[in-house]
């Protein structure tokens, strides 16, 4: 399927249209681990300090 933007053609059979938007996988991967990071760390100040 193709269709256009502007002046320029685009394809949604590239790598960057197959199931993740239009973001590619490294910056999905890269935003699981900020937020897990971010997440671990207030469990940690919320459980593990609190004792």
């Amino acid at each position: 399927m193709e269709y256009y933007v502007g002046e320029h053609k685009k394809d949604n059979n590239t790598e960057y249209g197959k199931g993740y938007g239009k973001r590619p996988l490294w910056q999905w991967i890269a935003l699981y681990v900020v937020v897990g990071g971010i997440l671990y760390y207030l469990a940690y100040v919320l459980l593990i300090k609190s004792y």
